[in-house]
């Protein structure tokens, strides 16, 4: 949950922090889920922001690139190809629970959202009248990530570009006004 706002307060029952939470529904089921009594560990990180379209480009620019020189040992390789396989590799991915009749919808579904969402259907988990169970990964694209995964993202890109030998005078360009990758 993503909370803003921290306060600390004091009272008979000693210190107390509290936060601003994004809506009532969220702290309600936050705290219900919390037994009274009972410790906890708190974890508390800086949100990372939406990652940038200037990210974005310099990614594209660099499979771009990537893909000019792959395609001369496979000229069917596209830029989208490298970018779908990178999403897979580098990002993370849900896991849902579906039967083999709705396996194609869910697919469709999801990966109409856009290039980078992938959905893969794993090994069968179950059966019941006929019917079989599958685990289905789905991976969400790029446009969710924030900057923290997008550096990860274009790292493993920049990487593999580095040991292609690929960096164009455009692409430097692009590297050195995002230095950071986000």
């Amino acid at each position: 949950m993503v909370v803003s706002d921290p306060k600390w307060s004091m009272d008979a029952d000693g210190v107390r922090i509290s936060f601003k939470a994004p809506n009532i529904e969220a702290a309600k089921k936050l705290c219900l889920e919390m037994e009274r009594g009972k410790g906890y560990d708190l974890t508390v990180k800086k949100q990372s922001g939406k990652r940038s379209l200037s990210a974005n480009s310099l990614m594209w620019a660099v499979l771009g690139e990537m893909c000019q020189e792959l395609r001369k040992t496979d000229p069917k390789v596209t830029p989208d190809d490298l970018y779908r396989g990178y999403i897979k590799d580098t990002g993370n991915y849900d896991v849902a629970e579906a039967w083999e009749d709705s396996l194609e919808s869910i697919r469709k579904m999801w990966e109409s959202n856009g290039l980078g969402w992938i959905a893969e259907v794993g090994e069968p988990i179950g059966e019941a009248d006929g019917m079989v169970k599958y685990t289905v990964r789905l991976w969400h694209g790029s446009s969710q990530y924030d900057s923290r995964e997008m550096k990860g993202l274009l790292d493993s890109i920049l990487q593999d570009a580095a040991a292609l030998g690929i960096c164009s005078e455009s692409t430097q360009a692009l590297m050195e006004a995002y230095p950071d990758g986000q």
